[in-house]
């Protein structure tokens, strides 16, 4: 799961820190820092993060599970590259004509790429998820893109089960933010059926919805799915003429 989060520099500037990606295996930690959206890694416990050779300019979203390559949506053409973490050399890995990609995450198999295409001309609308299978060499089959139902303007932060056989997702299908799952064909990585609630919050003092899009996010553990929620509270207070006190 990635959180955004803020420290002082020399400069007395904000330093900001955007969706840190951690390895499969725990070791690395991968980001986008500052205002130019650097991305920079870290080995966890041992070392300063470094910026990438070559400076590639982007929002990071996995690590492949060999730790080799990164999967980012590049800046400014929003299209999904991937990175050579070594090297620093950049590639185009998919484009879709007419969306923006976000949110791409490896299957733990090893056999396909979720992602979410969100319509290029009304920035952060009409956003649907897509599976994308992979080649024996990882890249991907550009012409076998699979689309999950999209009955809704939002469907967001894609996340596969432990196993591979279901994508779990966050939607506004039914009016809320909710939690929904969508089973899968093992074999192709189609969709097989409908998208099925997982978990509704429709309890407007406690829900998904009091986050705000941008900075909510899912992760899927073996036995769990953690998420954040936004609670909202609300107090009348009370002066007393004469007295310094407030109930």
């Amino acid at each position: 799961m990635g959180i955004a989060t803020f420290e002082k520099t020399d400069d007395r500037s904000l330093f900001l820190k955007m969706h840190p990606q951690v390895s499969q295996d725990g070791i690395w930690t991968a980001y986008t820092a500052n205002d130019k959206s650097n991305i920079y890694i870290a080995r966890l416990g041992s070392e300063s993060p470094r910026k990438l050779a070559g400076e590639p300019k982007g929002i990071v979203w996995d690590w492949s599970f060999d730790n080799t390559r990164l999967l980012f949506t590049k800046l400014p053409d929003w299209s999904l590259s991937q990175l050579d973490v070594a090297s620093g050399r950049q590639s185009l890995f998919l484009r879709k004509a007419g969306y923006n990609l976000y949110q791409a995450k490896f299957a733990p198999d090893g056999r396909a790429v979720g992602l979410i295409g969100c319509d290029a001309q009304r920035s952060g609308m009409g956003c649907r998820i897509f599976v994308v299978p992979l080649k024996g060499d990882g890249s991907p089959e550009a012409e076998g893109w699979a689309e999950v139902d999209h009955s809704s303007p939002w469907d967001d932060k894609p996340r596969w089960s432990p196993g591979s056989g279901t994508i779990y997702f966050i939607s506004d299908r039914d009016g809320h933010y909710c939690l929904w799952s969508q089973t899968l064909n093992c074999a192709t990585k189609r969709p097989a059926g409908k998208p099925a609630p997982l978990y509704h919050f429709h309890n407007s003092r406690l829900a998904m919805i009091n986050v705000g899009t941008g900075l909510l996010e899912i992760d899927v553990a073996r036995d769990k799915i953690v998420t954040g929620l936004g609670e909202l509270t609300g107090n009348i207070w009370r002066l007393k003429r004469g007295e310094n006190r407030v109930d």
